[in-house]
């Protein structure tokens, strides 16, 4: 559990869910790049990093720092509960994968343009293509985060943008450089996260029931960080927590071209929560309750 809620506030490369294939199973896109990863002494990583997004835009057809994958139950037209994704991905496929991730995060770090949700969801993805009997009722959908999914996915292999639309839509290109994958200000690591919520003002106590989370995301103006913050609540929701109140209002705070949003609030453990995500959640509670609590 803290593998995945992690990612709602960290996203810096330190927790991922992801995926391997079985022995048998045909090479696919990730299992080359790791074959490249591993062969580092022969390629810089900085040029590892340039094969696997320009293969990543080259099939999905959109640049890496915008790509979203969405899965879709097609019998309900509703998104699949990522807890469902996880069971499917069984803990020995999950544990050999963050090999891989922590891999590919060591060589590229702050330069890898895809972030730590991406790569979680495509490892996912990668999973649900490879299976022999892949449930019938997931269908990906890989789009564009800057317009958003719509609905539609192409079972487990996935749909993808039309590239003429795709092409159209997008402005001419300027010649100045892009943002990179994550705002500079983010803390180094969880417990720096963490203390920065101390900093920051936030307050908060004890509540018989509730657990204290704490959410950063960031975009680059205020109606993507809107919707940003309103997916990371609704991720938490079907991952098990349900947001009671907020502690306080959210700081947002501007660092370059991003806007940093930082949130606190009481949330309820539901029906979707194992035993050993909820005690994931209490650890995180108590870790983020020493650095606000108002006593």
């Amino acid at each position: 559990m803290k593998s995945v809620i992690c990612s709602l506030f960290l996203a810096t490369g330190f927790f991922s869910n992801l995926s391997v294939q079985a022995s048998e199973q045909p090479l696919n896109a990730f299992d080359m790049a790791q074959l490249l990863m591993q062969n580092q002494g022969q390629l810089d990583d900085s040029t590892l990093m340039a094969l696997l997004s320009q293969g990543i835009e080259a099939n999905i057809r959109i640049e890496p720092e915008h790509l979203g994958v969405a899965f879709w139950d097609s019998r309900t037209g509703e998104r699949v509960n990522p807890q469902e994704i996880r069971e499917l991905i069984g803990p020995v496929r999950q544990d050999g994968t963050w090999q891989v991730l922590d891999m590919a995060l060591s060589l590229g770090g702050e330069r890898l343009l895809l972030d730590q949700e991406q790569l979680r969801l495509l490892m996912d993805a990668a999973f649900m293509a490879s299976m022999r009997r892949p449930p019938q009722h997931i269908s990906i959908e890989y789009y564009d985060r800057r317009q958003g999914p719509t609905g539609e996915g192409g079972g487990v292999s996935g749909s993808v943008p039309d590239e003429t639309q795709t092409m159209a839509s997008e402005p001419e290109p300027v010649a100045q450089a892009q943002p990179s994958g994550r705002p500079d200000s983010l803390p180094p690591s969880e417990d720096a996260l963490l203390a920065a919520f101390s900093k920051l003002g936030f307050t908060a106590e004890e509540r018989t029931g509730l657990y204290l989370f704490p959410i950063v995301t960031w975009a680059l103006d205020a109606e993507q960080l809107e919707a940003k913050f309103e997916q990371d609540l609704m991720e938490l929701h079907s991952l098990g927590l349900s947001l009671q109140q907020l502690t306080d209002d959210p700081v947002i705070k501007e660092d370059g071209d991003w806007l940093v949003l930082y949130a606190l609030g009481y949330f309820e453990a539901n029906e979707h929560m194992t035993g050993s995500e909820l005690e994931d959640t209490r650890t995180i509670h108590r870790l983020i309750l020493e650095q606000v609590s108002a006593d």
